[in-house]
């Protein structure tokens, strides 16, 4: 027993005696026999006799070894290599870095408990899945970035007086909460997400002559919440991109901007007017998510949807310029013009301290030739779509 071992070691003196913490970790790690394996060596040379065959002996070592299987090699510490390993590891114990970095797993396995049972009701399992995946992984790049700003040397002001548990724990748990708190927006925008989808996957399903106004309304009503949400929250903004609303809008903007770009018409069932509408509300609100979200503006870009707002302001200020000035009607005209004005306040937002991104208006502009005809039209359509072409 390791009582027995330790009375015994304390009868050892010098180089002879083995430190204590050695012998609690050799019967921590000390593996004992299953019940089937069952080894009797006589080490006393009481049962020797005349019969006692050496050889026989030594068959029955060779056949309990072959039994017993290979034993993996083992190095083997002298005892002042397992009182520094003790010692080092006691350090590392101590160390504050080690600290943090427990109490970091700490919280985090709270905050992960807290977000299975507050935010996961009514969501599908795909969605639960991806929105699991997302705050681990912001929570171990959460971890990573903590450890190293208490590694840095710029940071000693800060750690020199955390000098209990307690004030660190709540150093940690608000740095570690803002993520989660920035992962609710996540998951906000991942739900909208999902249901917005939904719509414009039955949407792609169908023909315009099938899409009807009670369609149309339903996708308004999702559009407006994403617009509501992004105007209120800078951080909803923020996760937008990754949530794939962004790639959701453009979509949208496809969808009923392709008329007026390919110069086409829609069906009874949806009046021009309808198209517009939708678009004013969705330019608007892709303008709201851009609001400083660089993320949002890079996907604007790649998506395609800065370029589709270019051809359908183009589309509008040049293929349907009679529309405005006589054919369309007032109800036609007011909408357009606020449906152009939109997209312009889109691609405002969409280059706002971004050059990639104003290249692309730049270079499109140049490719057109259209910049002074959009200069003079937007004039002729409304002050504000003037204003804005000239501040683009």
């Amino acid at each position: 027993s390791v009582r027995t071992c330790m009375e015994r070691n304390r009868l050892r003196t010098g180089v002879e005696k083995v430190p204590e913490t050695v012998i609690e970790r050799m019967n921590e790690i000390f593996e004992w026999p299953t019940s089937w394996v069952h080894i009797c060596i006589d080490s006393t040379l009481l049962n020797l006799s005349e019969e006692t065959s050496v050889i026989g002996v030594f068959q029955q070592l060779f056949f309990m070894t072959i039994e017993a299987g290979p034993v993996p090699v083992k190095l083997e510490l002298s005892a002042e290599d397992y009182a520094k390993r003790e010692a080092d590891r006691q350090t590392t114990r101590k160390n504050r870095i080690h600290q943090i970095d427990n109490l970091s797993k700490k919280i985090t396995g709270q905050i992960i408990k807290e977000a299975i049972k507050e935010n996961m009701n009514g969501i599908s399992e795909h969605l639960k899945t991806k929105a699991m995946k997302q705050l681990t992984k912001r929570m171990q790049n959460g971890k990573k970035d903590l450890l190293k700003i208490f590694r840095e040397n710029s940071v000693k002001e800060l750690v020199s007086p955390l000098d209990n548990c307690e004030t660190i724990n709540d150093y940690l748990m608000t740095y570690l909460t803002d993520i989660y708190n920035t992962w609710k927006a996540y998951i906000r925008a991942l739900k909208i997400n999902d249901n917005l989808s939904s719509i414009i996957i039955n949407l792609e399903k169908t023909t315009f002559k099938e899409i009807t106004t009670g369609d149309l309304n339903a996708l308004e009503s999702v559009i407006l919440k994403v617009k509501s949400a992004s105007f209120e929250s800078e951080t909803f903004r923020s996760q937008a991109a990754d949530a794939g609303l962004c790639d959701t809008l453009r979509k949208i903007i496809h969808i009923f901007s392709s008329v007026f770009i390919g110069s086409s018409s829609f069906s009874t069932n949806i009046t021009e007017f309808d198209g517009l509408r939708i678009l004013k509300q969705t330019f608007l609100t892709y303008r709201n998510v851009c609001a400083n979200a660089p993320r949002s503006q890079q996907v604007a870009a790649k998506s395609g949807a800065l370029t589709i707002a270019l051809q359908f302001v183009l589309a509008m200020m040049k293929l349907r310029r009679d529309d405005f000035e006589k054919d369309a009607g007032e109800q036609w005209q007011t909408m357009g013009i606020a449906a152009v004005k939109s997209a312009l306040q889109f691609i405002g937002n969409a280059i706002v301290m971004c050059a990639a991104n104003q290249k692309i208006v730049w270079d499109f502009c140049i490719s057109e030739q259209c910049l002074s005809e959009m200069m003079v039209v937007g004039a002729r359509m409304d002050r504000g779509v003037f204003g804005i072409v000239v501040m683009i």
